[in-house]
């Protein structure tokens, strides 16, 4: 329809929502209403507007709601087209070979988002919400909740009937968008003023009664006012509407008409060709006549019907064996034209379901595809139904009976990984077919923490006979891993994980090395490498676990990118365990930079957490800041999944208490709800540490029952790592409440766990000394730990030792105080420590030394950080400040960390509050 009146408030709600979004704030409206109510009018009408000129649009089709990513589609071409740098054409529409790990849709929803933040404010159309498939779903709230993080600059309109899509879509918006931002409109029918104006527009020659009746009969419906007008006031529904326009037009024009209404979706007029077998020009002249009557529109080159309740009647009065035959054209064409695209794969299946074809070569190639982990649970449950209801004993059934097993274990479905598998290992031949059957399917029972399942599967395993020397390495492997994890057995989980590594490394040499192995034989080499080192991790073994990452590093080069970045990432870790400080920050750093090129986001995560964590052992704060803030953004959007790590809500916390808000972050821990038990051994830690050090003996009651908490949990999960760290927190938080006896007895019960790294033996000194009975054993006590720590590249280590040397110093009335704690202060502003920074000036005024922050003049700010300055005192974000200096956010993030540093100061907050006096020293320079 071209003409469109009325709708006044709606277009205002609309237009206010795109308001929001120009003025830098992420914003959303989702339209409700009835079939033929408008609703695709009044998105095509608020999309003229010129505010935001990036448009994209979303647009769902009932067949396809199925399909992963259909409705998207034309969204993710443009952000591809728009960003050709930015990985989304390798990710979406250039797929890797099938022997590449499959891709994740994860990394799809990263690029997307980070494509649309590449091109602007941007608006964001999505019509038929009630048939978009889940993934594109997805995709929507993803792009939506990280523009809420970034505050980008986006708005999203969506129209929909009322559905199960539509409530669920709006309340996933509700948990990212507060209530001003987001408007839920019902789209009721025109008035009657409006209606009675649409009859004149489309029939300026109907006189007034007659208009009028047109309008009271329509009911308010535009779609049934338009074809009242047409068919001259005649009672019309769907079906006899459609039959009332294709009279007197062609065979040729029915026939195109029949394939667009069963094909649900636009189609080019060269692929209609294909589809019909037609010339050219036959298919113009019947595309012509279609056009002509008002139920087909072209846009963008392609046909579509007009409305959907227009579709939906003429598949009614297509003849049974008429649409299945259509449905099978249409099957046929897709799976020819498809490749291993998993999108068109599905549309395929689709059809030649409908067309009661078979459909086993098809979903064959979807299991296989790079790109099958997009289909997601219901297209796993898809190709479940078509392998059960194949011949049970093809061997083409029982190929994919064994792809959906392998899917469903990349999907995390263990119950339906574990009675795939289960049903590969009853029905294979071969004895090494069946035996790693079983072997999977023990795995899938480990996924659901079913320790006597995985045991028996396992068991079951071992008894088929084979010569299968990598069989043996995945099944004791296996059996480690469910000894140390699932029967918490530790001592013999770490001894068959060893006596696996050497049986492993024995069959690489025989290969002529591990670049001989082939890649199954490679990955349970790597497996078992893993393994060796997270076991190692868990007795605190650091040379062990050097050896096992150096290793499994090697190995890893030749399976696929993201598998080496990840055992890059270990190695790092294993490095800065054995002191190597250095080393592991170049080496993460490397991680961290490729996983986020290559789009691996919850890699990035991992390595964002241990790169922080590494620059906060040396001192370098401000830089530690800038990374794990990066990473806790990406975490937001993608979630956080630790393995053999914290949360990285820990090391933010850890940065923050550093940085001078440790009152804040206290707050921060007390208030979160850790479900891991894992996890809550060293939350209580660090709270009892932090009390400890900022309250001291005041803090006694708290500290106390903390390391009780603490305890608890470590008891409860039997991990020696976590539990020695925790008794070295809870020493140090012991002797800051006065209680040395028990920070000594702690002490002891940490040297017996014989758990312990480079940085933790600098750390036992450290308490070790506070711990010292009388006052002159604890100062000589600190200088040497400090001898110790200054030749060391534990840089934030040695100023909390200085610190606390510093202190001994003054409470003992030694001359030396005010230098050492005068060092510490100039130190911690240039670490950016602030936390040590002020409690060095606290000691430094109760000696009555006059404290002072250095000035920005004293080491210079720049002209351009001057400008940014001013621009975070305006309240600026990193992003405005880019696009207002045309530089990339990377180059403003260092700006900012340079000018917090030099200027001393703990926060943008703080920096914004000392404006004018930069600007004043600024004039004096």
């Amino acid at each position: 329809m071209s003409v469109f009146v009325g709708r006044v408030d709606e277009l205002a709600a609309l237009d206010e929502i795109i308001g929001v979004a120009v003025c830098g704030h992420p914003a959303a409206a989702v339209v409700v209403g009835d079939p033929g109510s408008g609703k695709s009018r009044l998105l095509a009408e608020a999309a003229t507007q010129e505010r935001l000129s990036n448009r994209f649009s979303v647009v769902g089709y009932e067949p396809e709601s199925e399909v992963p990513l259909a409705s998207a589609s034309d969204l993710l071409r443009a952000l591809a087209d728009a960003t050709p740098q930015g990985g989304l054409e390798a990710l979406v529409f250039a797929p890797a070979h099938e022997e590449v790990s499959p891709l994740e849709p994860l990394r799809v929803l990263e690029a997307a988002h980070r494509a649309l933040r590449a091109v602007g404010p941007a608006l964001i159309l999505i019509d038929d919400l009630q048939w978009v498939d889940e993934l594109s779903l997805a995709l929507c709230h993803y792009l939506v909740r990280a523009a809420a993080a970034n505050e980008q600059p986006l708005a999203l309109i969506a129209v929909a009937r009322p559905s199960p899509n539509e409530a669920s879509f709006v309340a996933s918006l509700e948990q990212v968008l507060p209530a001003e931002r987001l408007r839920r409109l019902a789209l009721g029918p025109l008035a009657s003023e409006e209606a009675l104006e649409l009859v004149k527009a489309l029939a300026p020659m109907a006189g007034e009664d007659a208009a009028r009746a047109l309008a009271e009969t329509s009911r308010g419906s535009p779609f049934w006012l338009e074809a009242l007008v047409r068919s001259a006031g005649a009672e019309v529904d769907a079906g006899r509407l459609v039959t009332g326009r294709l009279r007197g037009a062609g065979a040729d024009a029915g026939a195109l008409f029949a394939l667009l209404a069963i094909a649900a979706r636009p189609l080019a007029l060269e692929d209609a060709n294909d589809l019909s077998g037609w010339a050219p020009e036959r298919s113009e002249q019947a595309a012509r006549e279609l056009l002509a009557r008002g139920i087909v529109v072209e846009s963008g080159g392609a046909l579509r019907l007009a409305h959907d309740l227009i579709r939906a009647a003429a598949v009614n009065e297509i003849p049974d064996d008429r649409r299945r035959e259509i449905h099978r054209v249409l099957g046929d064409w897709l799976a020819r034209i498809a490749g291993s695209d998993v999108r068109r794969l599905r549309e395929a299946v689709g059809h030649r379901h409908a067309a009661g074809a078979p459909s086993l070569d098809l979903a064959n190639r979807l299991v296989r595809s790079a790109q099958r982990t997009l289909l997601g649970g219901d297209g796993l449950q898809i190709l479940a139904a078509i392998a059960d209801e194949a011949d049970p004993m093809d061997a083409e059934v029982l190929a994919l009976q064994e792809g959906i097993a392998s899917l469903a274990t990349e999907l995390a479905e263990h119950e339906e990984a574990l009675e795939r598998w289960s049903l590969v290992a009853a029905r294979a031949e071969l004895p090494a077919r069946r035996a790693s059957a079983l072997v999977a399917a023990s795995r899938a029972a480990y996924g659901l923490v079913r320790a006597e399942e995985a045991r028996e599967l396992l068991e079951e395993s071992r008894q088929i006979a084979t010569d299968d020397a990598v069989l043996r390495i995945e099944q004791d492997t296996h059996d480690a891993a469910i000894l140390l994890w699932l029967e918490q057995r530790t001592a013999e989980g770490r001894a068959l994980a060893r006596e696996v590594v050497t049986a492993a490394t024995r069959l690489a040499d025989r290969a002529g090395g591990v670049q001989e192995l082939h890649e199954r034989g490679r990955r349970a080499y790597v497996d078992a490498l893993r393994l060796d080192y997270e076991a190692a991790v868990m007795d605190g073994d650091p040379e062990a676990v050097l050896g096992a990452a150096e290793a499994r590093e090697a190995a890893a080069r030749g399976l696929n990118f993201e598998a080496h970045l990840t055992a890059s990432l270990a190695l790092s870790v294993a490095l800065r365990q054995n002191g190597r400080v250095r080393e592991a920050i170049a080496r993460a750093r490397r991680v961290w930079t490729e996983a986020q090129r290559h789009i691996f986001p919850r890699l990035a995560v991992d390595a964002g957490f241990w790169l922080s964590r590494s620059l906060a052992v040396i001192g370098d704060l401000i830089a530690a800041e800038l990374v794990v803030r990066e990473a806790a953004e990406i975490a937001a959007r993608a979630g956080d999944v630790p393995r053999a790590r914290h949360r990285i809500l820990r090391q933010e916390c850890a940065i923050g208490l550093e940085r001078g808000r440790p009152r804040d972050v206290l707050r921060r821990l007390e208030t979160t709800e850790e479900p891991n038990e894992h996890q809550r051994i060293m939350l209580h830690g660090d709270l009892a540490l932090w009390y400890g050090r900022l309250d001291g003996p005041a803090a006694e009651a708290t500290v106390l029952e903390e390391i009780s908490k603490g305890l608890a949990c470590a008891d409860a999960v039997g991990c020696k790592r976590c539990a020695a760290e925790l008794l070295l927190f809870s020493a140090e938080a012991l002797v800051r409440i006065g209680e040395q006896e028990q920070a000594r007895d702690a002490l002891g019960r940490w040297d017996a766990l014989g758990v312990r790294e480079v940085l933790d033996d600098l750390l036992r000194l450290h308490v070790g000394a506070l711990a010292e009975a009388d006052a002159p054993a604890r100062i000589a006590a600190l200088e040497a730990a400090l001898a110790s720590a200054e030749g060391s590249a534990f840089g934030l280590a040695a100023l909390w030792m200085r610190l606390d040397f510093g202190r001994e110093l003054a409470a003992a009335g030694d001359a030396r105080a005010v230098a050492q704690l005068e060092r510490v202060a100039a130190d911690a502003s240039d670490l950016g420590a602030a936390t040590v920074l002020e409690l060095a000036e606290q000691a430094l005024r109760a000696l009555g030394v006059r404290t002072w922050r250095r000035s920005a003049a004293a080491k210079g700010l720049t002209e351009r950080e001057r400008e940014i300055v001013r621009l975070i005192a305006a309240g600026a974000s990193n992003p405005e400040i880019a696009r207002q200096l045309f530089l990339s956010r990377k180059t403003v993030e260092r700006h900012v960390s340079n000018v917090l540093k030099k200027v001393g100061a703990r926060n943008r907050t703080e920096l914004a509050a000392r404006v004018a006096e930069l600007e004043v020293e600024g004039a004096h320079r």
